[in-house]
């Protein structure tokens, strides 16, 4: 039984979706409704990417040939460009009923380029094209770059397309720049053969490893919502702390966790999740930004949160060549923490404020929940078993998938229909559309850095700039990845980073997987942290909210956060480096740690009562201590924690509990 406080909140999610939609625009533009062929023929382009995937993905062979990489990639540029042009209008005002002549033509403008990359992939390893590219393919290669800029600005504004565009003529001009950006200049003969004609860039890393993991695990993620398993997550959320204080809250906790998890996007979690559970925490009197801001840090720690983690975590594991199961067991223990430190504030938050407990007619079964929906965990075992056990993480999803509409089938309430299958469609291709340029424009980027090797000499800048400290190093590389986080998606800022700053932390002997996720935690915190913080914005619009008040309240909340990433580069056992007992004693350590802070936060702990501030000070330091992973530090968190407690336990435990408003929340 679904929770009554949770579905009387129903009635507002359409009104509260508008207004998200429409804080949004600049970043989530609205898509043309297409009808009639038009919309056959963009969802056979769909389908037939997904085809083409499969096919290449699990090695099928044509005429006893398997499909060059080359030629996929650029297949999948042919099956994604031209739809760019076709859904996305080029400004807001342009009218979402009908595709003006000139989409049609920039979509037929996008064809040629990719077609030519598809049928030539093999001889080109074979001739000096990507040097001296002929005069045809050089046109054709000229007019698809600015195609891709043109996209870009689509679906992700201006700022976006100028940035990429910039890195993308850099080499062109680089000799006329001063200092760490002076670098060799190119021709643009040879700038364009290297971008279209090589592996190295707008066909790079980027869009193979789109095209061979990605692709798979975000079809996954959109399957799961198809089939329901939104509500499912809800109620099985609700089932595990729906008998805690504030019980929606910590649904909002562990509910925005796990869907976040599998679709990776932050802002779209806020609005699939937040739009129940906001209300609801309303109705149980948190204030409305508190609420907001308990959304918007859970849900945009699922872009780190493993199994299925952002379109980031995808291009590290392409970029440093190893797996992406190696990327999210890396990732797995920081998340434990970001959840802990969160989930710890909410129970104490709710229970200083004596917030009433729900009635178990309220609370769905775990066991009914299971029973009715115990495919959605199925499919997830069968993902993490192909991804970690078989380690075949090209063909996981993809096993995973079909798992899950094949038990889907069973129930009629489950069982897709027509209907389902159009939306599913549609929200696969608006997805891939958007996000294809974005990884067209990593290539521009990465092809760049690469070429004129200025990425290594700006790496030895800061390190001379930070005088060989690596705190210092760890702060400015911090402050660097939070700014670019403010304007650009999480995936250009971790490429930015991992082209200029990384590379200095590996030399000063941080192992790869920490230096690379120490950023990616630093993007993520842009989405939560004012004066630009997307994930806020969400959630505050449907709380009706003031944002920035919603956004200080989400630094509170999502405190632990800014301590995470200087603690795994400093002790790698929280990154899974080293022997499985270093690793266990830091994971607890750590845990202990997060919940401490939350005390300190919150200036409450169960069993303790309330603290007062240098009580809370004290805690809060206690738990950094412990979170550092260094012997000494955790013996000296141990006893400031300790003495702490019992000093604050000693002069409450008779007071009378209580007596605190909901108000006040």
């Amino acid at each position: 039984m679904q929770c009554k406080s949770l579905t009387r909140e129903k009635r507002v999610v359409d009104t509260t979706q508008d207004k998200s939609a429409k804080l949004l625009e600049p970043e989530s533009p609205k898509y043309r409704n297409l009808s009639g062929p038009l919309k056959w023929l963009y969802g056979t382009f769909i389908w037939a990417l997904v085809v083409v995937a499969v096919y290449h993905v699990f090695g099928f062979r044509f005429f006893g040939r398997v499909m060059f990489e080359l030629a996929f990639v650029a297949l999948l540029l042919f099956l994604l460009l031209p739809m760019v042009f076709i859904v996305f209008p080029a400004s807001k005002k342009a009218r979402r009923d009908k595709v003006p002549w000139y989409d049609y033509c920039l979509a037929g403008l996008s064809i040629p380029g990719p077609l030519f990359v598809f049928f030539f992939a093999e001889r080109m390893y074979y001739t000096i094209w990507s040097i001296e590219p002929p005069l045809v393919v050089l046109i054709m290669g000229l007019v698809l770059w600015g195609l891709i800029l043109e996209g870009t600005r689509r679906t992700m504004g201006w700022i976006l397309a100028l940035v990429i565009g910039f890195f993308s003529i850099y080499p062109l001009f680089a000799s006329h720049l001063p200092m760490i950006l002076f670098a060799k200049s190119y021709s643009i003969q040879r700038l364009t053969g290297f971008y279209f004609l090589g592996s190295e860039g707008v066909f790079g890393t980027a869009m193979q490893m789109f095209g061979r993991i990605l692709l798979g695990f975000m079809i996954f993620g959109m399957c799961l919502k198809a089939t329901g398993a939104s509500k499912v997550l809800l109620d099985l959320s609700m089932g595990l702390v729906g008998r805690f204080r504030g019980a929606p809250a910590l649904v909002a906790v562990v509910a925005s966790s796990l869907m976040a998890s599998l679709s990776g996007s932050a802002v779209a979690n806020v609005i699939g999740t937040g739009t129940t559970t906001i209300p609801a925490m309303k109705k149980m009197g948190y204030k409305p930004h508190a609420a907001a801001a308990i959304e918007a840090v859970a849900s945009t720690g699922g872009t780190m949160m493993p199994p299925v983690m952002g379109a980031s975590a995808f291009l590290m594991a392409g970029l440093l060549n190893i797996s992406y199961a190696s990327v999210a067991i890396g990732a797995a223990i920081p998340m434990v923490l970001y959840y802990t430190g969160l989930f710890s504030q909410v129970l104490f938050r709710a229970s200083a404020h004596q917030l009433p407990v729900l009635p178990a007619s309220e609370i769905p079964s775990i066991k009914q929940t299971l029973k009715k929906s115990w495919f959605y965990l199925g499919a997830i075992i069968v993902l993490m078993y192909f991804l970690f056990w078989v380690r075949v993480e090209t063909w996981a999803a993809y096993y995973a998938t079909a798992f899950l509409f094949a038990c889907a089938m069973i129930r009629k309430e489950t069982r897709p229909n027509l209907t389902t299958l159009r939306e599913l469609t549609f929200s696969i291709g608006h997805t891939l559309t958007e996000l294809a340029p974005v990884l067209v424009g990593v290539g521009f980027i990465l092809g760049s850095l690469s070429l004129t090797g200025v990425g290594q000499s700006i790496g030895g800048e800061l390190v001379l700039l930070a005088h060989g400290n690596l705190f210092v190093l760890l702060i400015l590389g911090a402050i660097g990845a939070f700014f670019l986080g403010m304007g650009m998606p999480m995936l250009l800022v971790f490429i930015f980073m991992y082209v200029t700053f990384v590379p200095s932390l590996v030399e000063m002997g941080v192992p790869d997987i920490a230096a690379n996720l120490f950023f990616m935690y630093w993007a993520m915190i842009a989405f939560i942290t004012p004066p630009v913080c997307i994930a806020v914005y969400a959630a505050a619009s449907i709380a009706q909210a003031d944002p920035m008040k919603t956004g200080r309240q989400a630094v509170r909340f999502g405190i632990v956060a800014y301590v995470i990433p200087f603690a795994f580069v400093l002790y790698p056992a929280l990154t899974a480096e080293g022997s499985i007992m270093s690793i266990i004693l830091a994971t607890f350590t750590a845990i202990i740690g997060a919940v401490l802070i939350g005390g300190g936060v919150e200036g409450y702990m169960i069993r303790v009562g309330k603290l007062n501030m240098i009580e809370r000070v004290l805690l809060g330091c206690s738990g950094i201590l412990l979170i550092a992973g260094i012997w000494i530090a955790d013996l000296i968190g141990v006893a400031i924690a300790v003495i702490i407690l019992i000093v604050s336990f000693g002069r409450t435990h008779t007071a009378q509990r209580g007596g605190v408003t909901l108000t006040s929340l």
